[in-house]
């Protein structure tokens, strides 16, 4: 299960909109979290995208509703759009979307290779049934974005070959694209001449899209680094004075579902409620240990009702009285009040 950034909502609530369909309605209908729906930089589940990717197309019930979509073109975060419009050329553009294609989403894999002419192979979900609204959104997305970087609307592939069957209207498709069509083949694909691959971006800016590089890639490694507990300790620990949130608050902040956080944290071979405890631990011994507030002020930042709890918990994790633990440190003051 992988995740995918929130930006791909937005375009398709917006595409629904001419077809007088409630995008955010039914996006909130197949689960995606209202987090999202608020800050379109959030990710999310894919499998929650895909639901509401089969609603959209089904509500649409336009079969080329895709190239709708693809219309928006809100399918990559800031940064990468950046680092994307401020290159040199569209082939540069479209080598970094394959380098950070992680940052956009898990789902999407993407390979450029250039020798006779510009070729962009990508793989994307494909439906068990119904709609092949992924494969139209990304291929009509990319073309999309290649006329929107380069500041010509009249830009077309040499050829585009598509994995999905062959559509009832293709006329669409024709108009869209504007090139030589395959339908049914062995991998989706897009070709473009050496001339306009190389063609110089009106608006690169070489320093801008360093920047958004070093954006991306301190992302990534970030992401690489955090393990699933590492975030649900950051979002406890900023909440504990609102009280211990439930898992299944926590697994909407963080983009999943709370069955798939569990699923996660247990890989990982730990408990919710047994890193509430450990947070609310870690960050009592510290206010004890450096005498900085009240045991009372202490139970209200960790969430407590009162001091009374608080004093209990922590009894039966050091099996000590807070105060106790306080003069038990060596640290230089001991008293707190």
């Amino acid at each position: 299960m992988g995740m995918v950034i929130g930006a791909s909502v937005e375009g398709i609530v917006r595409a629904l909109e001419p077809y007088g369909v409630d995008g955010l309605a039914l996006a909130r209908r197949a689960g995606v979290p209202q987090a999202v729906l608020d800050d379109r930089s959030q990710r999310f589940e894919s499998d929650i995208l895909d639901r509401f990717v089969l609603l959209a197309a089904e509500a649409s019930g336009d079969p080329s509703f895709g190239l709708v979509v693809a219309r928006h073109h809100a399918l990559i975060g800031q940064a990468v759009h950046f680092a994307m419009v401020a290159s040199d050329t569209l082939a540069v553009a479209w080598r970094r979307l394959e380098k950070y294609a992680r940052y956009v989403s898990d789902h999407v894999a993407l390979q450029t290779t250039q020798v006779d002419d510009f070729r962009i192979t990508f793989s994307v979900p494909e439906p068990t049934r119904g709609t092949w609204l992924p494969c139209d959104v990304m291929a009509g997305s990319l073309v999309r974005g290649a006329r929107g970087m380069s500041h010509d609307r009249t830009l077309a592939p040499t050829g585009v070959a598509l994995r999905r069957p062959r559509p009832s209207d293709p006329t669409p498709f024709s108009e869209f694209f504007r090139a030589p069509l395959r339908f049914g083949a062995d991998r989706n694909e897009l070709s473009f001449s050496l001339a306009v691959a190389t063609r110089p971006l009106p608006l690169a800016n070489n320093h801008m899209a360093l920047q958004a590089d070093n954006m991306m890639q301190a992302f990534l490694a970030r992401l690489d680094e955090s393990s699933w507990a590492d975030r649900v300790r950051g979002i406890l620990a900023k909440s504990l004075p609102d009280g211990l949130p439930k898992r299944d608050e926590v697994a909407r902040r963080l983009g999943v579902s709370d069955r798939a956080l569990g699923r996660k944290l247990a890989e990982e071979g730990m408990g919710f409620r047994r890193l509430g405890e450990e947070v609310r631990l870690e960050l009592a011994c510290g206010y004890l240990e450096n005498n900085t507030v009240s045991v009372t002020e202490i139970a209200f930042l960790l969430g407590f009702s009162d001091s009374s709890a608080f004093s209990r918990a922590f009894k039966r994790w050091k099996g000590l009285a807070p105060r106790t633990y306080a003069a038990r440190t060596d640290w230089p003051n001991r008293s707190p009040s």
